[in-house]
């Protein structure tokens, strides 16, 4: 109802996206700080920490604290902390981001998020008013961001670009801080150098979204529990292989191979492999060609830049194994 159709090419709609209650979920975590025995002292300024034989010992602006770990979660100041603690900082950037409120219309209640290909602008409904922002990652300090007149402006005249909203004027407006590293990953778990300071740092605008996991994460790290399952990607057993062979090694490994491409050629229409003429499609092809009794069926894709045409390769693993072989060269 508010994209101009001139204006919009195409678009991805995305009916299973929600919104998130950030304040009755912060709210949420709060209380279950608090019941835990946990406290919440928002005027205590880190001045001072020492590593001690039992841990650390600190001083805060309002006071000495004494404690086993430090758990470092100061979002855009979380290198300043580091720096104090004598712990080497992982290079974070904060990055300003300015957001405003405008008023909404009939229909804007149950708008969703809208926000362009290249990201430069995005609108979403927030009650009866319409929450915007330029999505920009403007590099800052770390301090109390203030919103940007010109960064409102630019947010305006791009959003007005493209809709019929009209927009003239703002209700509130403010700005925050969203930290990165170069990477822009998440920073968890102990520093390499001192396991009794733990960084929690990085979440770049995510860290509503992300908080349940990552202090699930950051909390078993620190208590030096195993990492919860749910949370392992990909493990790799580097135990001892035993007495086995280089050749018999081998012969495994041609042998799991010839597996993986079998199960794969149950099929009612027929079958070829993609040949780049690299090492793993010319072991599927080689593979195929031991498996089936008909010659493979092989294609590859060429360019007609030399320096990026690998197509005289997959040419030689064609004649190699007597495939049914087809190029397309891309110009």
């Amino acid at each position: 109802d508010a994209v101009r159709p001139d204006a919009a090419m195409a678009g991805i709609w995305e009916p299973d996206a929600a919104d998130m209650d950030v304040a009755a979920i912060h709210q949420a975590f709060v209380r279950g700080l608090r019941s835990r025995g946990g406290a919440i002292r928002t005027t205590s300024r880190l001045v001072s920490a020492d590593r001690t034989s039992a841990g650390w010992s600190a001083q805060l602006s309002d006071g000495p604290w004494e404690g086993d770990v430090i758990v470092n979660a100061a979002g855009a100041w979380g290198d300043s902390v580091a720096a104090i603690c004598g712990v080497r900082p992982v290079g974070l950037q904060p990055k300003r981001r300015t957001a405003f409120m405008v008023t909404g219309n009939a229909t804007s209640r149950n708008w969703p998020l809208v926000v362009d290909a290249d990201q430069s602008f995005y609108f979403k409904a927030d009650g009866e008013q319409l929450l915007c922002s330029l999505a920009d990652e403007t590099p800052s300090p770390p301090c109390d961001a203030k919103p940007e007149e010109i960064d409102v402006a630019l947010a305006i005249d791009r959003i007005n670009n493209v809709t019929d909203l009209g927009i003239r004027s703002v209700r509130s407006q403010w700005a925050g801080l969203r930290t990165f590293v170069a990477d822009k990953a998440m920073v968890i778990g102990p520093d390499e150098h001192d396991h009794a300071f733990c960084w929690l740092v990085g979440q770049g605008g995510t860290g509503i979204q992300t908080a349940p996991a990552a202090g699930e994460l950051a909390a078993s790290l620190v208590l030096g529990k195993p990492v919860p399952a749910q949370f392992e990607y990909w493990d790799v057993p580097f135990s001892p292989l035993g007495p086995a062979s280089q050749a018999d090694l081998c012969e495994e490994l041609f042998a799991r191979m010839r597996e993986a491409v079998d199960i794969r050629l149950v099929a009612e229409v027929p079958l070829g492999a993609f040949l780049s003429g690299g090492v793993d499609s010319s072991a599927v092809v080689a593979a195929l060609a031991q498996l089936q009794e008909d010659a493979v069926n092989t294609c590859a894709i060429g360019f007609d830049v030399p320096q990026f045409n690998e197509t005289d390769f997959a040419r030689q693993v064609a004649e190699r194994y007597h495939t049914n072989h087809h190029e397309r060269v891309v110009a």
